[in-house]
């Protein structure tokens, strides 16, 4: 008997069909759904990546723990810094008198344990290391107690590790101290002051011409400097000196790029605001004016303003270490010791670390009648 057909069928085959009208919308529903999942799933997983890489913590809930932790531990120190500028004549003339021996010293150990560290890592990377110290006292004034101190120390440390020493102690004091300075607005110097340690230190490292780190920089990793990259914008720390920063794709203090290959012999400048050159444009810094003198050289600024050997060494072995410098250059002065002070180190720390004074710090402190500054 044949197959037939009958309206019954017409019938469930018309009922049919919205069901498989169903199906299909909730397969293009599927189909969207899935599409978004990968979307947001590529999403994720490609911020986690670059959240790795920018980042220093291995989670966001930790990144995010770490950047409360600093700021409130910043607000506590700036507050004690604050309290404390009013107090920084009789504190620094103490400090580096017969009252601030013990504790003077007690830094001076903990500055030549993270020196020796830098001259280290220095060492692994292939790269010269030399010393830089600037005067950076009015000889007229009573904090120019610290120098002959601060000069002692330096040459100790650096004749104990082989290291030279450039000290230019003599050519910046040949001027007026107003005008290698930004006096009556800040002691930090002036271009004529920049000018005269870039000609004094390319003089001191002509005799290192032909070293040549063995290491290579290929462009990885691009961050290398503590400064964020690719700015140019004006700060204004004083209003009597609004200046101008620009800093390059890797975060250094320059108008230019890393060169890779590299071209020229590599220096790398690691400091403070002196390196940096607070107050001025890029072009009167010592870095600038340096490269400027000598165009065989590349110069890379990796000064930051506050930045004493605990951070320096922190920067060369955590990004600076690898931009395969010949020439490394730390800047000095006599504030670096004064530095050491736990409030300092916490307002500068680069991982938001806070630091309790030690007991040599609170009976210095107690001594000046200051001692609530021992408390956060």
């Amino acid at each position: 008997m044949g197959v037939g057909w009958s309206p019954r069928d017409q019938r469930t085959s018309r009922d049919r069909l919205p069901t498989m009208a169903i199906s299909t919308g909730k397969k293009l529903r599927y189909s969207l759904l899935a599409i978004v999942l990968v979307v947001l799933a590529a999403e994720i997983f490609l911020g986690y990546v670059y959240f790795q890489i920018k980042a220093g913590s291995p989670t966001a809930l930790q990144a995010t723990y770490q950047t409360i932790k600093s700021r409130i531990g910043k607000q506590a120190a700036e507050r004690i810094i604050d309290r404390f500028k009013d107090t920084r004549e009789p504190t620094w003339r103490a400090f580096y008198a017969d009252k601030g021996k013990a504790l003077r010293e007690q830094f001076e150990r903990r500055y030549e344990e993270d020196f020796g560290r830098l001259v280290e890592s220095c060492q692994e990377k292939g790269s010269t290391l030399v010393v830089l110290y600037l005067p950076s006292t009015d000889p007229e004034s009573p904090d120019h107690c610290s120098e002959s101190l601060c000069r002692a120390f330096f040459q100790r440390i650096t004749d104990s590790q082989g290291v030279p020493l450039v000290d230019l102690t003599a050519s910046i004091r040949e001027y007026p101290w107003q005008d290698v300075t930004l006096l009556p607005e800040d002691s930090h110097y002036s271009r004529l002051g920049n000018r005269i340690v870039a000609s004094g230190l390319a003089e001191a490292i002509v005799s290192l011409k032909d070293h040549r780190c063995q290491a290579t920089y290929n462009g990885s990793p691009s961050r290398c400097a503590d400064l964020e990259p690719g700015e140019s914008r004006h700060w204004e720390l004083l209003s009597e000196l609004p200046f101008l920063v620009t800093t390059n794709g890797q975060g250094f203090r320059s108008g230019r790029d890393v060169e890779v290959p590299k071209r020229r012999q590599r220096v790398l400048l690691l400091g403070d605001s002196y390196t940096f050159g607070v107050h001025l444009p890029n072009a009167h810094t010592y870095a600038d004016l340096l490269e400027q003198q000598q165009p065989h050289l590349e110069v890379l600024n990796a000064g930051v303003v506050g930045y004493t050997i605990v951070q320096e060494v922190e920067l060369f072995q955590q990004r600076a270490g690898a931009v395969a410098a010949d020439i490394t250059v730390l800047q000095v002065l006599d504030n670096d010791v004064y530095g050491m002070f736990f409030f300092t180190r916490s307002w500068f720390d680069r991982k938001g670390r806070r630091y309790d004074a030690t007991a040599a710090e609170k009976e210095f402190l107690e001594d000046l009648g200051l001692g609530e500054l021992a408390e956060w």
